[in-house]
This record gives C-alpha cells, sequence and structure tokens, in this order.
C-alpha cells in the first residue's frame, strides 16, 4: 500500500461552507470549480479514451455486445512524465473513493480505469501527456459476471467486471489464489489477470460458485482442486 501523500497540486479545497456530495464529480462547471485537479484529470482523459472509440461495431446481439470487451488506448506506448499523486483511492470492493468520498457515477469510474497502469507496486492514471499516482487497497478490479461457452474439452470461463473489460480465463490470463494484498493474513481469493501487471478479483459470489463446480484430482497422493476453462488447467494443493 502506497504511504500517504500530498494531493495533486492542481486540486484545489473543498469549501469549508458546504459539504462534499457526488455533485463535486460531475462534469460541470461548479464541480469543476470545486475540484479542479480532478476535473482537469477528467478532460485529459477523457481526451486520450475518445480516438481509441472509433471503428469495430458492436455485434448487433445485444447478449454479444455486453459480452465484447471495450476498446482501451493505447496506454502502454505512452511515457509521460510523472506529475506527483493524486487523492484517488481504489478500495479493495472495487469501490473508487476522491479525498474521502466515493465516487457514484459508474461512467467516470469507467473512464478513469480505461487509463489505469501499473508499475512494480504503484498504480497511476495515465494519459499521453501525464501520469498521477492513485492509492489502490487490494486490485483496482472486481469480477461480478461470469458465463461458459461451449468448447472442445471444456466449457471456456468469460469473465466480465462492472466497466465492461471482458476476459477469457486462459495461459494469457491466468488464474491465482492467494490472499488479498492488503490483508495477507486473511481467506485466499481468486483472481484472475485482467491486463498486463493488473489483476481481478472475482466476487465473493462468482468464486464459491466456481469452486463448487470445480473438480477434486489426487496428484502424487496430494488432493488438488481443480478449475478449468477450455484447455487451461489451473490447480491448487489441498
Amino acid at each position: 500500500m502506497l504511504p500517504d501523500s500530498p494531493s495533486h497540486p492542481d486540486t484545489a479545497r473543498q469549501s469549508q461552507t458546504e459539504p462534499q456530495t457526488e455533485s463535486q464529480f460531475q462534469p460541470q462547471s461548479q464541480a469543476q470549480s470545486q475540484t479542479q485537479g480532478l476535473g482537469a484529470v477528467m478532460a485529459a482523459v477523457r481526451q486520450s479514451v475518445e480516438p481509441s472509440d472509433a471503428g469495430g461495431a458492436l455485434p448487433v446481439d445485444p447478449l454479444e455486445a455486453h459480452w465484447t470487451t471495450r476498446k482501451l488506448p493505447p496506454v502502454e506506448r505512452w511515457n509521460p512524465a510523472s506529475c506527483g499523486d493524486i487523492a484517488i483511492e481504489i478500495k479493495a470492493n472495487g469501490e473508487w473513493w476522491h479525498e474521502g468520498q466515493r465516487i457514484g457515477r459508474a461512467p467516470l469510474v469507467t473512464l478513469f480505469s480505461s487509463v489505469l497502469w501499473r508499475e512494480g507496486d504503484d498504480f497511476f492514471l495515465k494519459t499521453p501527456v501525464e501520469k498521477m499516482r492513485i492509492r489502490v487497497e487490494d486490485v483496482p478490479f472486481q469480477i461480478t459476471e461470469m458465463r461458459r461457452l461451449p468448447h472442445d474439452t471444456f466449457p471456456q470461463l468469460q469473465l466480465r467486471t462492472p466497466q465492461g473489460d471482458v476476459v477469457t480465463v486462459d495461459e494469457a490470463h491466468p488464474l491465482t489464489f492467494h490472499s488479498p494484498h492488503h490483508e495477507p493474513e486473511s481467506e485466499q481469493r481468486l483472481y484472475v489477470q485482467l491486463r498486463p501487471g493488473i489483476e481481478a478479483c472475482l466476487s465473493r459470489s462468482l468464486f464459491y460458485s466456481l469452486i463448487d463446480q470445480s473438480e477434486l484430482s489426487t496428484h502424487e497422493g496430494q488432493t488438488e482442486l481443480v478449475i478449468r476453462s477450455g484447455d487451461y488447467r489451473a490447480s491448487w494443493t489441498l
């Protein structure tokens, strides 16, 4: 976990006469005047994301459209200078918070998550011209939906985040079983590699669903828990 650090230098202080509300996160002139730092980030991210939306029409079938992963900007190609920290934190349950207030607008969270970047143990919001470090309690994404696709061997597991990231469990997107990073002594949970260096945690209901439908196998005298997705096989010794 990152140490406490000052907010981005452009972030204006909240008015002392008015309580904070979710309106501060809305892309309107009043909200931007209250939190110039967050507003500037929103504008920069929008400018970075918009070009990636061109081309590639979604399937006509609404179900397939729902399970078509969103287009992301080429964050890996950008090499901007670091602009310090911004007071954004992603909680272990997937909620995004800014200066002690939950960001309740799902489109805004989706926008920010499209330019999420990791370097070592640090996470950033990254645009072509700047990157700002944020805090991540455990991992930045939650898997809340799952479906099984027909396959020659075993059904393929396809997973989806609320922000529209879709991934098929395979060698490039493996499952791991470990304790949360912020609570190393707590019970283990199931994670999947979502993007390079970035994991997503399966929701508790999906975790138990997969465990219930997994298989037990014996290998060299030890019992293993096995989860399959197409030709991919993940196992853990019990």
